[in-house]
């Protein structure tokens, strides 16, 4: 299959401009990301639409840090395995859930918010990574938030 290129239109202050992207994206999933897309610093602002970043999308890549699009909803399986050089994460406040290992083997990433609504999180998701611990605790105390909004007590 052929590589597909992807153009979007970004917004950089007030003007626009068109970017192409090699990374490969399919009905807003992040399929495959391509390193020509990183920027000199080693950084990736996922384009606007993507709701999904996919299993093993960046898995042992070069990447140093992320910003994501608000709409993005989830992270999938192995998205970020083993991206030895991935020290900072933005996480919109949209996204819900992070999937098994997601970020796992990420040994440099010492930066990640949590928001609030991160309430769905897998196995895994944060091990063998110095924020694992912080995370844990911060998506537990977020879930006993989403549970008491509902009405319903987590033992």
């Amino acid at each position: 299959m052929a590589k597909q290129l992807i153009t979007t239109l970004i917004e950089e202050s007030t003007s626009k401009k068109e970017k192409t992207y090699f990374s490969k994206i399919e009905n807003g999933v992040l399929i495959k990301f391509d390193e020509r897309d990183l920027n000199k610093d080693g950084h990736f602002f996922v384009p606007k639409g993507v709701t999904t970043i996919g299993r093993f999308a960046f898995n042992q890549t070069k990447i140093k840090s992320v910003n994501f699009p608000v709409g993005l909803k989830k992270i999938e399986e192995y998205a970020f395995y083993w991206c030895k050089n991935l020290s900072k994460v933005r996480l919109p406040s949209s996204i819900v859930r992070i999937d098994m290992s997601g970020f796992c083997m990420c040994e440099n990433l010492r930066e990640i918010n949590c928001p609030e609504g991160l309430v769905e999180v897998g196995q895994s998701a944060f091990k063998h990574t110095p924020v694992n611990a912080q995370m844990v605790a911060k998506i537990k105390e977020n879930q006993r938030k989403y549970a008491k909004k509902r009405g319903v007590t987590l033992y």
